[in-house]
């Protein structure tokens, strides 16, 4: 005669599950603050300073130009609009202005920043091939800091001194902080 096995489970201790309580509850916070914390912001912003890899010949240094009606703090377009030169600010001292200029970066984004032949390493490099026609210019890379100031729905460029106006719509203005030069 055989007997029945007994169905009765013996009765085990509680489990501890405080560690994976508290991980989850840290991943939900950590998860939670991320989300929140970067609703709302994109990751260009005015005063925002990002790393901005422009590219140049030394020609677009007297070559390019906007036109903007007006200023974003002292930065301005050399033109008001398409051919009307932006009027000379009576009393102001030379160097205060910053004249801003249309550039691609080295991913074909649109920008206008100020300041980039200005800064010392560009205008070395520009200088040394100033009297080479623009055609056998080399293209160069600037990697500047840049100081974003402002997005603006349309601006007028133009990438020559004869050449036609055209515009760049949504686009970044800037202060370009500090640049070094890449062959």
């Amino acid at each position: 005669m055989t007997m029945p096995r007994s169905t009765t489970v013996a009765p085990t201790a509680p489990k501890n599950n405080w560690i994976e309580v508290v991980l989850l509850v840290t991943a939900g916070t950590v998860g939670a603050g991320i989300w929140f914390g970067t609703r709302g912001v994109p990751p260009n912003h005015a005063g925002a300073v990002i790393d901005m890899p422009i590219t140049l010949v030394a020609a677009d240094s007297k070559d390019l130009s906007c036109a903007m009606p007006d200023a974003v703090g002292s930065a301005h377009c050399e033109y008001k609009e398409p051919n009307a030169p932006w009027p000379a600010s009576p009393g102001a001292a030379a160097g205060e202005d910053i004249v801003l200029a249309p550039y691609a970066t080295t991913t074909n984004e649109q920008v206008i920043v100020g300041g980039v032949f200005t800064a010392k390493a560009v205008a070395e490099r520009a200088a040394r091939e100033m009297l080479v026609p623009r055609a056998k210019q080399k293209r160069f890379v600037a990697e500047c800091r840049v100081r974003l100031l402002d997005r603006k729905p349309r601006v007028a460029v133009r990438f020559g001194r004869t050449a036609a106006w055209g515009h760049f719509d949504q686009v970044w203005l800037g202060v370009a902080e500090s640049c070094a030069v890449k062959e």
